[in-house]
């Protein structure tokens, strides 16, 4: 009881100390103007950075940077009269005469000083708030940044209060606090900072880069919470509060520390560094991040544990040559891959190699088949993956940057590959330019469509004549894409590889864009058109090619005579409007449509189902197909009367199906089957630029690499629907994984609009200018060719329209930076907001430690029994 009672009063004692010491603290103006110049200077660093305002990727990454650096000097600032005192004072603090545990006094002190560095970290908040306002941050990657700069600066704060133990005075202790945090920080630095210069060799710094901090924050800034940089700062932060009271007990003594107590502080200093290095070993992560961008998918994870044999995964990275940015990238595929190896350690089994320039490692890397990539300086870079079972091998040559989205799909992909004895056939029947031609003696080699490159790397293609007669059983899938004038021994022979249990996708089209640039009259809109009437009348289904689905909140911008429209027939359709039962659809983000027709299910025959998976808004409406040639987008746009009815785009027809003829046609011998063997499934999708390049991917040109980066989820649906209808679905959820859209929309919504009313203005003046200088160009041929003297009427004629020129391109100036104006002014006041908080905070500081004089008075009186 007694023991129970004395540890309240501890606790008691050491709250009234902590107290009196904060209010102590909170007086002083300094406090406020160290608070308010850390977040001054830490939102100037932001709010200055490029990629603050960069509208591809809303992240306060810039702010989490500025704020490390900030923080090692102002926790100094902080700490260096914890224990210290001036110079001209030789005592030491007060309350070495408090009745209370030394571990007691450390702890207060040091809780109170986290504390106002919690402060300062905490005035940083509103900047997220304010990115919140701009577009769509990930809260997951900012929550796990918070907490890993809380750990760093209990850490700092711990190491500053043992620097000011040690010192004489605090001055030194600041100085000592400073140095120490940025030789921490410089160690590893490379890995967050381009700019900051290494006095090491390149192989020393990767080697120490695990002591210092930087290493231990690259994780937390990109949303994963890793064990092993917690123990690293729990670690760090225990041995300086261990080391602070025991040279506070010291001072007290008055006593130097014995051999035997130096040598205690250096062992226990040597543990806590190896239980660090050997915590490497250990693999326990937490993903916040909202995709679970690094949390393996189910169907990874089924596919590794499901194979037969082991697959042995080298990687090459030349980490100790690269640049921070693919560093930072390899450590991710080095992370995801040991989830590879985690999930199933004896069927994956990894190895990372470090190919340095003219190593035996490097010639390994180029027998494996790995990219090189040269930098500036002339060292060579590898970052790729050879995969082997038994005697199959499979590489990926080059890990790309710009595909990082798709990280996770293109490794389980490859093991994929890797395991499959051959790779399963799909056969591609259309009349457009879909598949490349094959390599040969055609020097003039057409590409494939990004959708069949994106086919190859699971299947092998098979391009089928649009009037072929027979269709191959072996076909795992049928692709039929825009079919208009099939004979019926073709249609013949597709019923009957589906009577077969062949497994069928189609994509027809009201208005194939693709075959008409808009505007052009005097067409037949018919000749756009297809259908595919004999199967789907048997089927119950109603193909509508002669209205076109429109939706004015879902419609995208097309550039008319370099004018951007908002144009209703070419849809941007979201996830509310996708299928969320189907697995097909079930976490597709953003499907893009153009001009499309819809489906309706009639009167289906028993035994089949039909189920949407892409339907249209209910704020959508129809437009005739033919008045799609004649008019405008404005004007189509006002024809379009949302009717509340939601529209099947895409579909699912599954069950048995009976044979859409009733005998074979002339001149076609063999079985007539009249009845599938079992169970099909079908796609029908009513567009076919559904497909086309230039609406579903951005094709970059990136490290020697053409990278098809996609607009939408178009062709991960197609990929998805081949998968689901041949049985094979444990690629679904890994390409479908989930990706929100991370950019600053509200900036870029504000640029469009500046961009669609700056062309507006501006054509009508850059018809004049061209007008001027086809007039000038004009004179200037016909005299440099006669040769002849100008006259003064000439003269002043050319000077005229010189004047008009330069006032034109004055003005279009002009409309430029006013165009630009809400931009500018956004970021501007974003800047003095966040910039005046500063001088705010002293204000408010200063004003309530006037208030609190009275309280804090009382407060001395309160503590006065424990002596001073």
């Amino acid at each position: 009881m007694r023991s129970g009672r004395n540890r309240v009063e501890t606790i008691r004692k050491t709250w009234i100390l902590f107290r009196h010491e904060g209010r102590v603290l909170l007086r002083q103006s300094s406090t406020y103007w160290l608070l308010a110049g850390c977040l001054f200077v830490v939102n100037l660093l932001t709010l200055t950075s490029a990629r603050f305002f960069s509208t591809t990727d809303a992240t306060l990454l810039p702010l989490f940077l500025s704020f490390t650096l900030v923080s090692c000097i102002i926790v100094p600032l902080l700490t260096m009269s914890v224990w210290a005192r001036s110079t001209k004072l030789d005592a030491l603090p007060w309350f070495f005469s408090f009745p209370l545990p030394l571990w007691s006094v450390v702890m207060a002190r040091f809780l109170l000083t986290f504390g106002l560095s919690l402060v300062a970290l905490a005035s940083t908040i509103p900047l997220s708030f304010t990115l919140s306002y701009l577009g769509s941050p990930d809260w997951g990657v900012i929550a796990s940044s918070y907490m890993s700069l809380i750990a760093l600066l209990g850490f700092q704060v711990a190491l500053g209060s043992l620097a000011s133990a040690i010192a004489p005075h605090q001055l030194a202790a600041f100085l000592l606090a400073a140095v120490v945090n940025v030789l921490f920080m410089g160690l590893g630095s490379h890995l967050l900072y381009e700019t900051i210069p290494s006095f090491l060799s390149i192989e020393w710094t990767e080697r120490l880069a695990p002591l210092g901090v930087p290493f231990h924050l690259v994780a937390a800034f990109r949303g994963v919470i890793d064990f092993r940089d917690v123990l690293y700062f729990v670690g760090w932060t225990f041995f300086c509060l261990f080391m602070n009271q025991t040279v506070i007990h010291n001072k007290r003594k008055q006593k130097r520390p014995s051999r035997a107590w130096i040598f205690g502080y250096l062992a226990t200093g040597i543990a806590v560094l190896l239980m660090i290095l050997l915590a490497r070993q250990a693999h326990v992560r937490w993903d916040l991040t909202e995709e679970k961008l690094y949390t393996l998918a189910s169907g990874t994870k089924e596919i590794v544990r499901k194979l037969e044999r082991p697959i042995y995964a080298d990687l090459y990275f030349t980490r100790s040559h690269s640049a921070p940015a693919l560093k930072q990238y390899g450590q991710r595929i080095e992370e995801l891959l040991r989830e590879y190896a985690s999930t199933s350690p004896q069927n994956f089994r990894l190895r990372f190699i470090d190919p340095v320039q003219d190593s035996e490692e490097e010639v390994r890397a180029r027998i494996a088949g790995m990219q090189v990539v040269m930098t500036k300086s002339g060292e060579n870079i590898y970052l790729g993956l050879a995969l082997r079972q038994g005697e199959q091998t499979l590489s990926i040559p080059l890990f790309n940057p710009q595909t990082e989205g798709q990280l996770e799909y293109e490794l389980t992909e490859a093991v994929v590959k890797l395991v499959q004895a051959a790779k399963p056939s799909i056969g591609v029947m259309s009349e457009l330019p879909l598949v490349g031609d094959e390599l040969g003696e055609n020097s003039n080699l057409r590409n494939d469509w990004a959708f069949v490159s994106a086919l190859r790397s699971l299947y092998q293609i098979v391009s089928i004549p649009i009037q072929s007669e027979s269709i191959p059983e072996t076909l795992q899938s049928l692709v039929l894409i825009h079919p208009k004038q099939l004979s019926p021994k073709s249609l013949y022979a597709i019923d009957q590889y589906l009577m077969n249990g062949g497994k069928l996708m189609v994509f027809l089209d009201a208005f194939c864009r693709f075959e008409i640039n808009y505007p052009r009259g005097g067409q037949d809109h018919e000749k756009y058109s297809s259908q595919l009437k004999v199967f789907l009348d048997r089927w119950g289904i109603v193909f509508h090619n002669e209205t076109l689905v429109g939706d004015r909140e879902r419609a995208m911008d097309v550039a008319v005579a370099q004018i951007s429209y908002s144009y209703p027939l070419q849809m941007q359709l979201t996830g509310d409007e996708m299928n969320k039962e189907m697995s097909i659809a079930k976490n597709l983000q953003k499907i893009g449509v153009l001009e499309t027709g819809w489906f309706e299910a009639s009167t289906l025959p028993k035994g089949l189902n039909f189920f949407p998976l892409i339907e249209s808004s209910e704020t959508s409406g129809l437009v005739k197909t033919e008045d799609v040639e004649f008019r405008s987008p404005q004007d189509l746009g006002d024809q379009i009367k949302p009717d509340g009815k939601r529209r099947i785009i895409a579909g699912l027809l599954r069950g048995r199906l009976k044979s859409s003829f009733d005998s074979p046609p002339e001149g076609v011998t063999g079985e007539h089957k009249k009845v599938a063997t079992q169970d099909t499934s079908i796609v029908l999708v009513g567009d076919v630029d559904f497909l086309t390049d230039s609406f579903v991917v951005d094709k970059i040109q990136s490290m020697g690499q053409m990278v098809y980066k996609p607009k939408g989820d178009n062709i991960t649906f197609m990929m998805n629907a081949l998968e689901f209808i041949s049985g094979h679905q444990d690629l679904i959820a890994i390409r479908s994984k989930t990706q929100i859209d991370r950019s600053l929309w509200r900036i870029v919504d504000l640029e469009q609009k500046a961009a669609t009313a700056l062309a507006e203005l501006d054509a009508p003046l850059s018809s004049k200018l061209n007008e001027i200088q086809e007039k000038l160009n004009q004179w200037e041929s016909e005299n440099s060719d006669k040769g002849q003297v100008v006259s003064r009427e000439q003269q002043l004629k050319i000077q005229q329209l010189r004047e008009e020129e330069a006032r034109i391109r004055r003005e279009r100036k002009l409309l430029k930076v006013h165009s630009e104006a809400r931009v500018q002014n956004l970021k501007a006041n974003i800047r003095w907001l966040h910039l005046g908080i500063a001088p705010l905070l002293i204000l408010l500081g200063l004003l309530w430690a006037w208030r609190e004089r009275p309280i804090i008075r009382s407060a001395l009186g309160i503590l006065r029994p424990f002596g001073r």
